[in-house]
């Protein structure tokens, strides 16, 4: 066997393995910055081989117009054959273009970080080849950091709140260095996933707390509090259900507090008929009835966070979530809603699938714009509404936020509503929030048109006389 030259590197095996990294390209086929960096990669494999005529080599790996564009032109290094292809070739958009796909450049919730950072090392490179092609020169090193220093930003704002809440705590300097630390945080968040698949997957049975004696039984755990709103209030009456801690297997099982009774802030409007009314037996079954439905709610609403109300979403007395695009237009009905009201302040700047809060004139509530699609013609994107979905999380956490409420809207798209609402069922599953959905099934008529709606309720050519009590449920059902 022939000693290798100098360097180590045997010329016909780095051409040969140079070569199985260069796709063939048409001009259409691939997009010309892929094939360029595996023209620069064939380049670094081979350092020994004179640049020129791999320069030739690589040529036959162009076909189509790709080789028609570079034909009758001679070419002396790679840099000079990958230019002439991107003049060809290259997108017909300035580096300002990129800045703004890198500003909404974010991590999808089925994608390998690898892939997320290789999407932002491509749109990093494209602002500065953009720039040199404006300029006519190289960028100095200044420019260049200043591109890194924008490029790490929107790196760290398109991670999931799990990478950003630990990427805070280790401080990033360099691009480099958060591609790492955030490569380092996603081994140990998929370690910590694969723990809780072989937890679920193989329980412990012999858990010291597990007993045949019925009385040492401890009583089931509770993952967080729940949030019961009243239904006739504006403003959410809020009751915390403490659970008893069991200590060890010993202590005894204590009762859980009193509850709070919930009285609305509307009680005056609601007065009980006099004795002599001839409504009288049927308005005591209906009141029954409405409080066997009261405390089936009540007994729902401590089983889950999210509660349905017939109610418009712009006369809730809370936080209220919108749906828009990131140029501005309404998407839900919230939104819509607001839209007709003139309540939708000025929006610039949106981020896509980034939440925007926004102060409302009702107390210290606040308006949440969720901009989930650039424009009204573009298609809805599942991963771009669950980053949103997961923005509003943060947002919910950071001011602590205890309700909040939003349009119900049959169709986003072409995703439907229960689908959303799973997701934000599992998104706030371990948030003491309590999420209401308005169905926008009631009306606020106008001033001209209320009695005549009270004197149709209260009495009638059809249904007779009717109580106080019986007409305001009767109103309250489909107006507010």
């Amino acid at each position: 066997m022939l000693p290798p030259p100098s360097g180590g590197h045997y010329p016909n095996s780095s051409i040969r393995d140079a070569l199985e990294l260069v796709p063939k390209y048409d001009g259409h086929n691939i997009p010309v910055l892929q094939f360029a960096r595996a023209c620069k990669r064939a380049k670094e494999l081979a350092p020994l081989i004179n640049e020129n005529h791999l320069v030739r080599i690589l040529r036959n790996k162009l076909t189509g117009h790709a080789y028609l564009a570079v034909e009758d032109e001679i070419h002396d290094s790679i840099d000079q054959l990958i230019d002439c292809l991107k003049r060809n070739f290259g997108p017909a958009r300035s580096s300002n273009y990129y800045r703004g796909q890198l500003s909404i450049n974010f991590k999808k919730s089925s994608e390998h970080i690898l892939d997320y950072i290789g999407r932002t090392k491509d749109l990093r490179n494209a602002i500065i080849e953009g720039d040199q092609t404006q300029f006519g020169r190289e960028l100095n090193p200044y420019e260049i950091e200043q591109i890194d220093s924008y490029s790490l930003e929107s790196f760290f704002e398109g991670l999931p709140p799990e990478y950003r809440s630990e990427m805070r705590i280790e401080e990033c300097y360099t691009l480099l260095d958060a591609y790492n630390k955030a490569i380092l945080i996603n081994k140990r968040l998929e370690r910590d996933r694969a723990r809780q698949r072989d937890t679920k997957a193989n329980p412990i049975t012999n858990s010291p707390l597990s007993s045949s004696d019925e009385n040492s039984r401890p009583p089931p755990l509770y993952s967080s509090q729940f949030e019961i709103v009243s239904e006739l209030s504006d403003e959410p009456h809020i009751q915390q259900v403490y659970f008893p801690v069991v200590q060890n297997n010993t202590e005894q099982r204590q009762s859980p507090l009193p509850p709070i009774a919930l009285t609305p802030t509307n009680t005056s409007a609601i007065q009980l008929p006099p004795a002599n009314d001839t409504d009288t037996d049927e308005q005591a079954a209906e009141s029954d009835s409405t409080d066997e439905d009261d405390e089936t709610m009540n007994q729902h609403l401590t089983q889950a966070r999210i509660r349905t109300v017939r109610d418009q979403l712009s006369i809730r007395r809370d936080h209220v979530v919108i749906l828009i695009t990131t140029d501005g237009h309404p998407f839900d009905n919230g939104a819509k809603e607001f839209q007709q009201l003139n309540k939708i302040p000025p929006l610039t700047d949106l981020t896509l699938g980034r939440a925007r809060v926004f102060p409302r004139n009702i107390g210290n509530k606040n308006l949440i714009v969720l901009p989930i699609k650039e424009r009204r013609t573009t298609i809805t994107d599942w991963d771009i509404l669950q980053e949103a979905i997961r923005s509003l999380l943060d947002v919910t956490t950071k001011l602590q936020l205890s309700s909040l409420s939003i349009a119900k809207t049959q169709q986003l798209g072409d995703i439907p509503w229960p689908l959303v609402a799973e997701e934000l069922q599992n998104v706030f599953d371990h948030r003491p929030i309590t999420i209401t959905i308005c169905e926008n099934l009631t009306v606020v008529p106008p001033k001209d048109e209320r009695s005549n709606i009270i004197s149709e309720c209260h009495s009638s050519t059809a249904g007779g006389h009717k109580g106080v009590t019986k007409t305001f449920l009767r109103i309250r059902q489909n107006y507010y």
